[in-house]
Formats: structure tokens, sequence, C-alpha cells
């Protein structure tokens, strides 16, 4: 595929197991998933987690989180679609550390986080729908 730079992980971390493609500038590809993503503020949003923080989101299991790994075939695809729902959240009035509630797909997932720089930052999701 033309313009991607395979094998590059978020913050340049192991890609042991889930590799990155990362287009320079504009798309996120998770190799393993097939799932494009297309806004520089949410491939730049993606770049700021590590694979702690989506362990920590997407890999302690709950309902929300299994469902969205089940739909998008990956943790990483699955945080892809997310932070592009979530990223609607840091154009609007988001009270830093409040639970708000954004469509993935046909899911209404809660999360909560902090913008940060424009970009909206996950600190948590909803285990069970509210």
């Amino acid at each position: 595929m033309p313009g991607y730079k395979l094998g590059t992980c978020i913050n340049n971390g192991d890609c042991t197991g889930k590799q990155w493609a990362v287009a320079t500038g504009a798309v996120v590809l998770d190799v393993a998933a097939g799932a494009e993503v297309k806004s520089g503020e949410v491939v730049a949003a993606l770049s700021k987690y590590t694979a702690n923080d989506v362990f920590h989101l997407l890999g302690r299991g709950g309902d929300v989180p299994e469902q969205l790994i089940e739909r998008f075939g990956s943790q990483e695809a699955a945080l892809a679609q997310l932070q592009t729902a979530a990223q609607g959240v840091a154009n609007s009035a988001y009270q830093t550390g409040s639970w708000v509630t954004v469509k993935v797909g046909d899911m209404a997932v809660s999360i909560k986080g902090a913008v940060i720089d424009g970009l909206f930052r996950m600190s948590s999701i909803a285990k069970k729908p509210f």
C-alpha cells in the first residue's frame, strides 16, 4: 500500500504481536484488523497511548471492551474506532474527568478523560453500559 510505513508502533514501542502501520500524517492502519482511521488529530491522540494504556482501557475485561474488541478485531482497532468517536468530545465543552457517552458504530460507549492540547485522552471506559 503506497504511503504506509509498516511496522511502526505507538511511541516506537515493541510491536510484538501487534504491529501498527502509520502513514505520515493522516492514516493509522491496524495491520491485523485492517481498520483505517483518517484524521490527523486521531493519529496524534493514538500516538500518545502506550501498550499499558491500551491494556488498561481494553484488556481488563468487561462487557463493553469485549464487545468493541470482538466487533473491530483487536484492542488496537477498537481503540482507533473509540478514539475517532471520542475526538469529537475534544471540540465540545467537555469537563475533564466527567463521564460522556459516544457512539462507536452502533454502540453507546461511556468514557472519561481529559482534553490535552486539543486531543481527547481517555482515562477510563465503562465496563458495562450505563
